[in-house]
């Protein structure tokens, strides 16, 4: 089965996002906003590492590790893991969206498709006979 993609984009619910940083500094919530974008994009939980986690939010280690305890209220962490539950039950809504498009476009084109088939074996106004 193909895959569906959707890496394109990801939604953002600014109310949401505003509430949840409130009180953050810009870094912060750009740190925030990047991990955010990679449990979107991975489709999967992160390493609980402060290297590889400073690395997505593109500053030094040692940074990261001074806001780390300032952010990680609003993940998910656990077993060596930093998640977002509900991201990651959004995105799967959107893959499952994109497919039953995907299926519902396919299934269109068959039709047409079958349709003008049929069309070119018989043109309509001939008399069975012209052949």
């Amino acid at each position: 089965m193909a895959k569906f993609d959707v890496n394109i984009w990801m939604p953002l619910y600014i109310g949401d996002l505003l509430r949840d940083t409130a009180g953050m500094t810009t870094e912060m919530i750009g740190a925030v906003v990047l991990l955010y974008v990679r449990i979107w994009s991975k489709g999967s939980s992160l390493p609980d590492n402060n290297e590889k986690l400073a690395r997505i939010c593109q500053m030094p280690t040692e940074r990261f590790a001074e806001i780390r305890e300032d952010i990680s209220f609003l993940f998910d962490v656990q077993d060596g893991d930093w998640t977002h539950h509900d991201l990651l039950i959004e995105r799967t809504k959107w893959v499952d969206a994109r497919r039953r498009k995907s299926e519902a476009a396919q299934v269109a084109a068959n039709i047409r498709w079958d349709r003008e088939k049929e069309s070119e074996k018989d043109p309509p106004g001939l008399p069975d006979d012209a052949y």
